[in-house]
């Protein structure tokens, strides 16, 4: 692989895309270790309307096999 480590552009592309990665990485944790209890909540509580709200999009593809 190449890297001129003399080119500002090139720092600044190795920053950038460094950043979007840890951010993505960060945020599917976050999502992981939110949905950790997702399979000890009882239909109809408090907690399972939580994840509806805010994980519906992810749980309607979401499949068992």
């Amino acid at each position: 692989m190449y890297f001129d480590g003399s080119s500002l552009k090139r720092w600044i592309s190795l920053f950038v895309c460094a950043i979007f990665n840890i951010y993505f990485v960060g945020y599917h944790l976050y999502i992981y270790y939110d949905m950790i209890n997702y399979p000890l909540a009882v239909i109809g509580s408090d907690q399972y309307e939580y994840y509806l709200t805010r994980y519906g999009s992810f749980l309607k593809s979401l499949r068992f096999e």
